[in-house]
């Protein structure tokens, strides 16, 4: 009895062994990156300050923003890396507040970050977003610092909450065009930090074309570019280049300072440019794209222009082809050729995808040429026939469930189609 009573403590040790062990491995990479910081406290590189004064580092981490309101719902970290081998890291962040001269952590609400690797390129940089509904409490004004471990080595940026124009509403800190007043002028747009294109085409506040589009190719990025454009008969036409989701380039128009003028959205995929301007486009090809959008004429700014060079060498290689947003902005259409056929149509809704196959699109040689949509879960595929010819595809498509798509009618055209006033007219 005496050996079953020490057999049965011994593996109930054993147990209680394996439980704790894996106790500990069930502890998150977060929960590790943080008592590694803290313990390494003075290893902590900081690339900013809260003087926003950026130290020359190899990797420089720093925020979008030095000042924040506290009713902002993120942070926006960027990763500059500076060296010749890209850099890693992974989702996880801390925050610190400076309490009493010293830096007391910001305790997490929900403290778990997925243990995927994200890195920044040599020579390149990277975004990322840290979402402030994480913490545990709305962050009050003080001073703070978000911290990072990037191979290996603890970098911080400090940043501010307090008075900014940097809010939940305005998270890049132009008040929405709606609520601007009917009196704005070009004066004031250039106050607020918007690019001033005068009547002679000279441009105000140039710098910020390349502050804005240095980072434009970056997947996660958020952004947000004003443009004021002085028209010869006085008025001035206003429009937002945001970058609020993957993939998405919103452009909203404000003309309500002209005659009959109003307040309209488009969506766009890829940035273009040609002859000194640059636009807003669905096709890789920009030549293909029935209705890309100017966005500004900018000849003289050099900087931007090559910014935008490069960033057509890094995104077009690995992207589709043909991209198109319903009219609210909420379902995303794309096609990517492929040798095999049928033509496979993409959808995505930013949080769920599905596919569909193109019924025209199966015979060898036929090719997908745009897409367009009748309303906001109606699209239209429209299909070059290899033996001549338009077929014209009207796909229903559930917006709860992107695999769940109908054929509404089809036609065929031996013709391609025409717009007016945005909408399809397929030739009799």
């Amino acid at each position: 009895m005496k050996r079953i009573h020490t057999a049965m403590i011994s593996f109930i040790l054993l147990i209680l062994f394996v439980l704790y062990i894996s106790c500990g491995c069930t502890r998150s990479r977060a929960e590790d990156d943080y008592f590694l910081t803290r313990e390494r406290e003075t290893d902590v590189i900081t690339t900013q300050s809260l003087s926003g004064e950026i130290d020359e580092s190899d990797v420089i981490l720093r925020t979008q923003y030095l000042v924040y309101d506290p009713s902002c719902e993120y942070v926006q970290v960027i990763v500059d890396n500076y060296t010749d081998e890209q850099v890693r890291y992974g989702e996880h962040w801390k925050i610190d507040q400076r309490l009493d001269g010293e830096w007391q952590p910001v305790e997490f609400e929900n403290y778990g970050f997925n243990d995927i690797g994200l890195g920044a390129d040599a020579h390149s940089g990277n975004a990322y977003s840290c979402r402030l509904s994480m913490l545990a409490s709305e962050l009050e004004e003080g001073e703070y610092r978000i911290l990072k471990e990037i191979d290996n080595q603890v970098y911080a940026a400090e940043f501010r909450v307090g008075d900014s124009p940097v809010t939940a509403e305005s998270p890049h800190g132009f008040v929405p065009l709606e609520q601007l007043p009917a009196d704005y002028t070009s004066v004031d747009a250039a106050d607020d930090g918007a690019v001033v294109v005068s009547q002679d085409g000279s441009i105000t506040n140039g710098d910020k074309l390349a502050e804005f589009f240095r980072y434009a190719e970056l997947y996660y990025w958020l952004g947000q570019l004003r443009i004021a454009q002085e028209q010869a008969d006085g008025s001035l036409i206003l429009i937002d280049v945001i970058r609020s989701r993957p993939e998405r380039i919103d452009i909203v128009t404000d003309t309500t300072r002209g005659a009959d003028g109003e307040i309209t959205s488009r969506y766009f995929r890829f940035f273009h440019v040609k002859d000194g301007r640059i636009y807003a486009a669905n096709f890789v090809d920009f030549e293909y794209d029935p209705e890309p959008f100017l966005i500004i004429d900018c000849p003289n700014e050099t900087e931007t222009l090559e910014l935008l060079s490069d960033y057509h060498t890094g995104i077009f290689a690995r992207d589709f082809t043909i991209y198109s947003w319903s009219p609210d902005g909420n379902i995303r259409a794309a096609y990517r050729p492929k040798a095999d056929y049928p033509i496979i149509l993409s959808f995505n809704n930013g949080d769920d995808g599905g596919r569909c196959k193109v019924r025209g699109g199966e015979v060898d040689g036929s090719e997908l040429v745009d897409i367009r949509w009748r309303d906001a879960n109606t699209c239209i595929a429209i299909v070059e026939l290899s033996g001549g010819g338009y077929y014209y595809e009207y796909i229903q498509i559930d917006a709860d469930d992107l695999d769940s798509t109908a054929v509404e009618s089809f036609a065929y055209s031996s013709e391609r189609y025409t717009l007016e006033d945005g909408e399809v007219v397929i030739p009799e």
